[in-house]
């Protein structure tokens, strides 16, 4: 298909050296979540919620991100072959007792109705919404599995990551050239590194640290002024006693210890 195409001619490209896909990329502000239940279970309105994420199989190595347990995801994980998952160690360890590879989850992601899927590996807890909330419950599927419910949303919302040899923001000209070489109709709304992306989150919190920050050292000035000024003018109020007991013998050391 015209997405592996394009995987392969980036791949092949001088510097780069993995590329992967997913449909929501960490830290980048959407929001796709899904439904789901474990095969057998009854389906219930409020039941849990997993970040459900579309992904080709390189994506996974191409953010380091492990799997801990089982296999991760294969070219051979297409449209025809048994639907397959991956899932987070999170959501493992909270509903499927930290044994999660075998099992099958019902996801409803469409308008049809759940439908079922087998979980082939465990990966490693990622951040997906926010560095500083715990892990959240996430799903991983092949893209080639995505149901046809979510075909627009896949096609106005890919991240292609790039993992290169040097500076990555250089490789944006590769990246455009190898793309609409496939695709010449492709739109691309941005790039940016990864860490441009945690620098984008963290900015306001920064901001709003800083801004605490200064409107602390203020009040800390302020309280320092306000003590001086009442010890200075208790102390000139208390001159004539300070002078009498410094005449009968009171030493500087002394007056400091009573002031």
């Amino acid at each position: 298909d015209a997405q592996g195409r394009r995987r392969q001619r980036l791949a092949a490209a001088p510097g780069i050296q993995r590329v992967g896909v997913i449909s929501v990329a960490p830290l980048s502000g959407l929001l796709a979540t899904v439904p789901f239940t474990l095969d057998g279970q009854a389906t219930e309105r409020s039941g849990p919620m997993a970040n459900l994420r579309a992904i080709s199989p390189g994506y996974l190595t191409t953010v380091a991100t492990r799997v801990v347990e089982g296999r991760g995801l294969e070219e051979t994980d297409r449209g025809n072959a048994p639907h397959v998952g991956l899932v987070s160690a999170a959501l493992a360890d909270r509903f499927l007792g930290g044994r999660a590879v075998g099992q099958r989850l019902l996801i409803n992601d469409n308008n049809q109705g759940p439908r079922p899927i087998e979980i082939v590996g465990v990966v490693d807890n990622v951040r997906q919404a926010a560095l500083n909330l715990p892990p959240a419950l996430d799903l991983y599927i092949p893209l080639r599995q995505i149901h046809q419910d979510g075909v627009g949303f896949l096609r106005n919302n890919q991240f292609w990551m790039l993992k290169t040899a040097s500076d990555p923001a250089a490789f944006r000209g590769t990246f455009l050239e190898h793309l609409r070489a496939v695709d010449p109709d492709a739109a691309v709304s941005g790039a940016g590194t990864m860490g441009q992306f945690v620098e984008a989150w963290l900015g306001p919190r920064r901001f709003t640290l800083g801004l605490f920050g200064a409107f602390a050292l203020t009040s800390i000035l302020l309280a320092v002024s306000g003590l001086y000024g009442l010890v200075a003018y208790a102390v000139s109020q208390r001159a004539q006693e300070i002078g009498l007991r410094m005449a009968i013998g009171a030493t500087e050391r002394d007056v400091l210890l009573m002031v």
